[in-house]
């Protein structure tokens, strides 16, 4: 695909106060992704990546692993992984985006008390290349959008990219004395997830015409029944997200997801006047070779080696693949892009 006008659009993005379409792209769009990535392991999965040459790359979180609160080595730990042979090759040839999770944030399971988060937003969009003229610069948090206009043979459609920030603003969680549960869910409908700043700008971005929107989120929506982080902790906020869909009538929504160690894609046909899929795509150089014991009644796909997710965007209809170490499809959800719609809207 064709950086040049990427990287043009995205600049674009930055100093226009309105949101731009990119133009000039075409059908098959390909969005890659991944999460879960230490600096200091072996990573094999850059190599597979830059053959597959996709539209686009966007980290899910956990993108290098600094867990600190001084600026010098946080520094050194994005200096080391701009240093891996693979991804140096990989970040000349294809546009990256991204968001960040607890380890790139700073601290295991971090939230608002962190009181390292302002110096660490600066180094994270250091190491994404984002401008001094950027929103992310001065805004609390590195919640963004990002819009691409894609043209197939009959129609262009429109394709939403929203970065969610689920660290900056969060409150803590409430700790669990069970043995199976680091988290119980939070009774208490005081405690944030994205923080209001970001709730209302999530509200005006979803309220823009789009025929796909690509959430990302570091922690996982849907599948809310393991014991460790994800949105149901605070269900409050977890219907907030859902009720905000259904009152912006958000079509095309795609969640995308890290954090887990094994890629999965859940799907739930009773929230939205659509299906709703939850795709996580985590384990880039260390993953849960033996499984997830948590039960997901709404999984449709689970893969536990090291991995990146693809998601392929025709006029017809959205693919999303995990792919394996070697760039190989190891599980393929087909899904028709009339299946995204709300029912009054017309593709």
């Amino acid at each position: 695909m064709n950086q040049r006008v990427l990287k043009f659009f995205w600049i674009a993005l930055v100093l226009s106060p309105v949101h731009v379409w990119a133009t000039e792209l075409s059908l098959p769009f390909v969005i890659a992704f991944g999460s879960c990535n230490d600096q200091d392991r072996e990573q094999p999965l850059w190599k597979p990546l830059t053959r597959m040459a996709p539209d686009l790359f966007v980290f899910l979180g956990d993108n290098v692993y600094a867990d600190t609160d001084d600026e010098t080595e946080m520094r050194a730990v994005y200096a080391r992984q701009n240093q891996v042979p693979g991804y140096k090759s990989f970040k000349q040839a294809v546009q990256i985006e991204g968001i960040w999770d607890d380890h790139d944030f700073g601290v295991n399971d971090g939230d608002s008390a962190f009181g390292g988060r302002e110096m660490a937003q600066q180094v994270m969009l250091d190491f994404f290349g984002e401008p001094a003229t950027s929103s992310r610069r001065t805004q609390h948090g590195i919640f963004d959008a990002r819009y691409f206009e894609v043209a197939g043979r009959k129609k262009t459609t429109r394709v939403q990219l929203l970065l969610l920030d689920t660290r900056y603003f969060k409150s803590p969680w409430k700790g669990s004395s069970s043995f199976t549960r680091r988290y119980d869910p939070e009774e208490s409908t005081d405690k944030t997830m994205l923080g209001e700043a970001q709730w209302e700008w999530l509200e005006r971005e979803l309220s823009k015409p789009a025929d796909l929107r690509v959430i990302a989120s570091g922690l996982q929506v849907l599948n809310g029944y393991h014991g460790y982080e994800h949105w149901a902790l605070f269900p409050h906020e977890r219907e907030r997200l859902f009720q905000l869909f259904r009152n912006t009538r958000a079509n095309g929504v795609i969640l995308l997801s890290g954090d887990r160690h094994f890629a999965e894609i859940s799907r739930r046909d009773d929230i939205l006047d659509y299906t709703l899929f939850d795709f996580t795509s985590s384990g880039m150089t260390h993953s849960f070779e033996h499984g997830d014991q948590s039960l997901n009644p709404d999984r449709i796909a689970i893969y536990t080696g090291l991995n990146f997710g693809t998601m392929t965007i025709n006029a017809e209809h959205v693919v999303l693949r995990i792919h394996n170490r070697r760039g190989r499809a190891v599980e393929t959800v087909r899904i028709r892009m009339e299946d995204l719609q709300l029912p009054e809207y017309s593709l």
